[in-house]
């Protein structure tokens, strides 16, 4: 996971836009910048904070725009 992590932040650095969905990955999603560097939470799932009180996205509900 952590590389999945260290992947995603190389290509996506704070401030990027990125498409997230909060459920199913199903439908347009929505567009948010990313807040803080990708990371492991909880040891089990690699997430990305988005902006604007989203929160915590799994990167696998999270598309680089």
């Amino acid at each position: 996971m952590q590389s999945e992590c260290d992947s995603f932040n190389n290509r996506c650095p704070v401030g990027h836009d990125v498409r997230y969905w909060s459920g199913a990955r199903e439908g347009e999603g929505k567009v948010g910048k990313v807040k803080y560097p990708a990371q492991i939470l909880g040891g089990h799932t690699a997430v990305v904070y988005i902006d604007a009180g989203v929160g915590a996205v799994a990167l696998t509900h999270v598309e680089v725009l």
